[in-house]
């Protein structure tokens, strides 16, 4: 499927979720792609959470305001809405159609990259993860003044859509 115009992030999901259920999908959600501590332990509780539960999931951002995680079965149940402070969009949305709805609040998934305090955050980080890796690699904790006169915008984010009932949950590896 190729994206034929920039009408944004919630119309490409949109448009993606429908391709998917063109082809049968049952069910999938979002991973941004600006959430480098995410875990595969944490992909495989949504994927287990969307079979357990059914209908939708929301994994929270770390601010508590956005949805760093969508995952619906049927693919179609809500139309998405991302963006700053969306997050109460999709739990209204879930209840107002009875919609079972889990909010799973996880460390890794729910961390996104969007200002420069997010990046230093990560380069404090103890734990071992590529982008810690390259963030020690080069030296953000010590060039912290160039990097505090970035604006704070979010950093461009990559999303995928990841169909949980083609991936093998037991093979993921560590994401991060």
């Amino acid at each position: 499927m190729v994206d034929q115009d920039d009408a944004g992030l919630n119309d490409a999901i949109a448009k993606g979720l429908k391709e998917f259920e063109r082809r049968e999908v049952t069910g999938a959600f979002t991973i941004p792609g600006d959430i480098p501590a995410v875990t595969s332990a944490e992909i495989a509780g949504v994927i287990n959470s969307i079979q357990t539960f059914g209908s939708v999931t929301i994994v929270p951002s770390h601010d508590g305001h956005g949805t760093n995680g969508l995952a619906m079965s049927p693919l179609t149940l809500l139309s998405p809405q991302f963006g700053h402070s969306r997050k109460h969009a999709h739990i209204i949305l879930a209840r107002k159609m009875n919609l079972r709805l889990q909010v799973m609040p996880l460390s890794g998934y729910g961390f996104d990259i969007d200002t420069p305090a997010d990046l230093r955050w990560m380069a404090g980080l103890t734990s071992p993860s590529k982008t810690k890796s390259y963030l020690d690699e080069i030296n953000l904790l010590k060039t912290q003044g160039s990097i505090s006169e970035c604006r704070s915008t979010p950093i461009g984010i990559v999303w995928m859509m990841v169909v949980h009932s083609i991936l093998n949950t037991s093979g993921l590896g560590d994401l991060s």
